[in-house]
């Protein structure tokens, strides 16, 4: 399916983590033969301390925009949190009510549906010769309209509910919707890699992505990773490498943290774009070696 999509149709979106004041890639000293090595190290760790930071941003052919700086999370956060939660699972349990008891009335769409698993049940078992306890059960009401009810946990990086919370419903979302309207696309796909978060959102979030004209894209569990902002956070990591902060404060974390973001504006729209041109070309090699990443692209 994925060959017959225009790229210009294609979002892809993750997080990176940035780290200031470390090494980013070896260093190579050149030292004339018999001299003593040790005068030539290079002592990247003096009184630098080195600070953390996750970045989100999103890209697509001919455009990039939305970013967003995670922060550590406060008591009140993982309180609204859970209570977003709560509300989630309110509704569910309601519309599970609900559909299990619709379904116990003919005509109504439960029942058809309940209907139409139990024929096919019948029709399986008559096909395969299940007879006694051999056969597959009918489905009831009960068994059939239930809600996965949602969890919270929160380990002090990114979670479904900070993600939906944070990134989705107020940045991703709205620009999307944005570049529809703009270009005329009437869908967009979306490109997610397989972290919890990002599962448990798609799941929760099927009925809003579908509304909204988003269809994101499902990934096999050890598929090399296709998704085309990554190249560009290579980029931006060696950028960033170049930048040196003395000590960790609260205003030096801040610094850095402007410098992430003039790094993402300042990156160029072209190399993005070629990023995205080239997705297509790593698909159909990794299809030709069988799904696998042994090959140079």
């Amino acid at each position: 399916m994925a060959l017959n999509i225009a790229i210009s149709e294609i979002v892809f979106t993750d997080e990176m983590w940035v780290e200031f004041n470390s090494v980013r890639r070896p260093r190579n000293v050149t030292r004339k033969r018999g001299v003593d090595p040790n005068q030539w190290a290079i002592h990247d760790k003096q009184n630098n301390k080195t600070i953390r930071v996750m970045f989100w941003g999103a890209i697509c052919l001919n455009h990039r925009d939305p970013y967003h700086i995670w922060e550590k999370e406060t008591q009140d956060d993982e309180k609204h949190y859970q209570e977003i939660v709560a509300h989630e699972n309110h509704i569910r349990r309601e519309r599970q009510e609900q559909n299990q008891a619709q379904a116990a009335i003919p005509g109504t769409w439960q029942s058809r549906v309940l209907e139409e698993i139990n024929s096919n049940i019948e029709r399986q078992n008559a096909e395969e010769g299940r007879q006694g306890r051999h056969k597959r059960r009918r489905r009831g009401p009960l068994q059939e309209f239930k809600e996965e009810q949602l969890k919270f946990q929160s380990k002090g990086g990114i979670n479904w509910v900070s993600y939906r919370t944070r990134v989705l419903e107020p940045l991703l979302y709205p620009w999307i919707s944005e570049l529809q309207a703009s270009t005329g696309m009437p869908v967009t796909y979306l490109v997610e890699d397989n972290a919890p978060a990002h599962q448990t959102v798609q799941r929760v979030d099927a009925e809003e992505r579908r509304k909204r004209g988003i269809i994101t894209f499902k990934w096999p569990s050890n598929l090399p990773d296709l998704n085309q902002i990554e190249p560009v956070w290579c980029d931006q990591k060696d950028e960033i490498a170049t930048f040196q902060f003395t000590g960790a404060s609260q205003e030096t974390v801040e610094e850095a943290k402007a410098v992430l973001v003039q790094t993402w504006k300042e990156y160029s729209q072209e190399l993005i774009d070629r990023r995205c041109a080239t997705f297509y070309e790593k698909l159909e090699r990794c299809i030709l070696h069988g799904g696998n990443n042994n090959y140079n692209g």
